[in-house]
C-alpha cells in the first residue's frame, strides 16, 4: 500500500487514525510515511503516534528503525520522550533479551528523567534468565537483599549471570524508585506494598527494595505494615496466587512477622512493634553495595572541588 495512491488526508485526527491503523496492520514503514506527511502538512503529532510506530518496528524485529523513530520525536517539534515510547523500546529489547541495549536505554531514560513504569519494570526483570531461574526454584541460595542479589548474580556457584544481565539489574535497582513509590502507600495508619500487576520475578525484587525502604524509615512506622498480594484471581489456577506464595516465602526466610490476614487471604500484615523488632534484628547491610552502576565512579565532593580549583589556578598561570 502506498500513501500516494490514497486520497489526501486532512486534519491531525485523520492522520493520527491512519498511523494507528497502519500500525495495527503491521505496516511500520507505511505508518512512518504517514507520520512524516503529517508533520510536513503542519500537524504536530503526539508522543503516542511515535510510540505506536516504534512498537510496530519493534514487533517487526527492526530495533534500529525503532530507535530512529524515537530519536525523531525531538525533530518533530521537541516532543519529550514519554513513558509509553520508552516502554515500547524496553519491550523490544526485552523480547530478544538484548541486555546490552536494554542497559543503554535504561541509562538514557535516567539521563532524560523518564521514570521507569511498572510495565517496564516487569519487562526488564522478566527478560533476565538467571534471575528468573532463582525465583522459580526458590532454592536455599535465594538472595534476601538487593545487595545479596547483585552479588549472587555475579558469582552464582553454578553458572554466574552474564555481565550485561547483572548490570541491567543494577541499573534498574538504581533507577526504579518511581515504581516502588507508586506501589507503596504510607500513612499514619498503615505502610502498604501493593504487588498487584507485578510478575513473580518483579514482585521478588520489589519486595527486597521495599524492605530496604521500610528499614530506612523504621523510626516512623505506622500502626500496621502490610503487603497486598491478591488471592489468585488471575492465576492459572484460581485461588493460588504465585505472587502471594513468593512473598510469604521470601519474607518468611527473612524472619518477617508478616502473616496472612484472617479477613483477607491476599494480604500479609503485622503490627508496628513486631515489625520494629524484626527490622532491628536484620543484619547490617554490607559496605559498598550501592546498586547504582555509577557509584564506583563518583568522586567525593571535596576532592572534586580541589581538583577544579587546581585546574582554574593553573589556567591563570
Amino acid at each position: 500500500m502506498e500513501l500516494r495512491s490514497m486520497p489526501p488526508l486532512s486534519g491531525r485526527k485523520a492522520y493520527a487514525a491512519m498511523v494507528k491503523s497502519l500500525c495495527l496492520l503491521g505496516m511500520p514503514a507505511e505508518a512512518e510515511a504517514a507520520l512524516r506527511e503529517m508533520v510536513s502538512r503542519g500537524h504536530r503529532p503526539e508522543a503516542a503516534q511515535f510510540g505506536a510506530v516504534a512498537r510496530c518496528y519493534g514487533r517487526a524485529g527492526s530495533p534500529a528503525d525503532m530507535e530512529r523513530v524515537i530519536a525523531s520525536m525531538a525533530d518533530a517539534g521537541g516532543i519529550r520522550l514519554g513513558a509509553g515510547a520508552a516502554d515500547a523500546v524496553l519491550s523490544c529489547y526485552s523480547a530478544c533479551r538484548d541486555h546490552a541495549r536494554t542497559l543503554a536505554w535504561l541509562k538514557r531514560m535516567r539521563k532524560l528523567r523518564v521514570a521507569v513504569t511498572a510495565k517496564g519494570y516487569n519487562l526488564v526483570l522478566n527478560s533476565c534468565p538467571s534471575l528468573a531461574s532463582v525465583v522459580r526454584e526458590l532454592g536455599p541460595e535465594l538472595p534476601l537483599s538487593t545487595a545479596g542479589l547483585v552479588g549472587w548474580l555475579r558469582s552464582a556457584s553454578t553458572t554466574p549471570a552474564p555481565a550485561a544481565e547483572v548490570e541491567v539489574v543494577r541499573e534498574l535497582l538504581a533507577s526504579s524508585a518511581s515504581v516502588l513509590d507508586r506501589a507503596m502507600e504510607w500513612s499514619e495508619a498503615e505502610a502498604k506494598l501493593n504487588l498487584h500487576g507485578f510478575s513473580t520475578v518483579a514482585a521478588y525484587v520489589l519486595v527486597l527494595q521495599w524492605v530496604d525502604a521500610v528499614r530506612g524509615r523504621a523510626r516512623a512506622l505506622p500502626l500496621e505494615v502490610s503487603v497486598v498480594c491478591g488471592v489468585g484471581k488471575h492465576s492459572d489456577v484460581r485461588g493460588e496466587s504465585r505472587v502471594r506464595e513468593l512473598a510469604q516465602e521470601v519474607l518468611g526466610r527473612m524472619g518477617s512477622p508478616l502473616k496472612l490476614s484472617a479477613r483477607n487471604r491476599g494480604r500479609l500484615v503485622a503490627k508496628r512493634d513486631r515489625v520494629e523488632q524484626w527490622l532491628a534484628s536484620l543484619p547490617v547491610p554490607e559496605d559498598g553495595t550501592d546498586p547504582s552502576p555509577d557509584a564506583a565512579n563518583e568522586e567525593p565532593f571535596v576532592f572534586a572541588l580541589f581538583r577544579k580549583l587546581g585546574q582554574f589556578f593553573s589556567n591563570l598561570m
